[in-house]
């Protein structure tokens, strides 16, 4: 099996040669029951291809049970969830599987193993689903920590490392099978505001260098705004209220509001970055972050 390189991304975000004429991924009247309780009702989304959306919602809204939808761990009771083009919820188990491979999962709190080192998570999943010489998949895991800015870290465990170099590793694990859409699970949970704020500009430098479609899971009303093409507020199992980070801050949904009162968004002038989901400006506003993130990361044992 040869290694194919990541698709270069265009201005946007999105792969060069992408079709860009449809969503990549798009959800129809969703429901989705279980026994007698309905846990999401008439869920409508729509995603362009290269682009990073955020799913806010508070505990219990129905974010874990969209998430295992969209890739394809539970099937939805009625409505359609099409990826490029194809509804997965009519696929069979096996045709499911192939299209699983067009996802990677960045789990909350990083979920990686213990005892493997840094080498050995990332290698994961090459050693499960393909059937690359040991040579050739350590030569792509260092490749991809390079990119990702980890030089040097394949030999280190999980422990040995910072909150951020650990979404780091989980995130080169995510991209090892190349797929064309990124799960973010809460990224930033757990982690303090300088290191969630550098996990935001990996999330949107990802996108732009690799060309992923997006999708984040989170409570970070903060970062959401920062980042994101189009954010969606989930609430007792449907979407009440949807757009752009500026079309939501102009709107006057009490449920926003809240979200960003609880959020410590106090200014909403200021709230929005410029050129929001632009990697350039986000990189720019983060730039003392950054200084600081990485003196964190330097010292990985005085971060947890």
């Amino acid at each position: 099996m040869r290694h194919v390189s990541a698709p270069k991304p265009n201005e946007n975000g999105s792969a060069k040669g992408a079709k860009d004429d449809g969503p990549h991924i798009e959800v129809r009247s969703l429901q989705k029951t279980f026994g007698e309780t309905k846990v999401l009702t008439d869920v409508n989304m729509s995603i362009g291809r290269g682009h990073i959306a955020v799913i806010i919602g508070g505990s219990g809204a129905g974010k874990t049970t969209l998430l295992r939808i969209l890739i394809g761990l539970e099937r939805p009771t009625s409505g359609s969830v099409t990826i490029s083009g194809q509804d997965i919820a009519t696929l069979n188990d096996r045709e499911l599987n192939r299209m699983r491979r067009k996802f990677g999962m960045v789990f909350q709190y990083s979920a990686l193993l213990d005892s493997m080192n840094v080498l050995d998570n990332v290698a994961f999943p090459m050693r499960e689903h393909t059937k690359l010489s040991e040579k050739e998949i350590k030569q792509q895991v260092i490749e991809k920590l390079n990119t990702l800015g980890l030089e040097n870290v394949e030999k280190r465990f999980p422990s040995q490392l910072s909150g951020g170099m650990r979404k780091r590793v989980a995130l080169a694990r995510a991209l090892m099978l190349e797929p064309e859409v990124i799960m973010y699970d809460e990224p930033t949970s757990g982690l303090d505001p300088v290191t969630s704020r550098l996990v935001d500009d990996l999330i949107v430098d990802t996108r732009k260098n690799f060309g992923v479609t997006s999708v984040i899971i989170s409570h970070d009303m903060v970062g959401a705004l920062q980042i994101a093409d189009e954010i969606y507020l989930l609430s007792k199992g449907s979407i009440v209220a949807s757009g752009s980070p500026s079309e939501l801050m102009k709107g006057d949904n009490e449920l926003l509001h809240q979200f960003l009162e609880s959020s410590g968004v106090t200014d909403m002038s200021k709230a929005i970055a410029p050129g929001a989901g632009d990697a350039r400006a986000v990189e720019k506003q983060h730039e003392h972050d950054r200084k600081a993130a990485k003196l964190v990361e330097e010292n990985p044992k005085k971060s947890d």
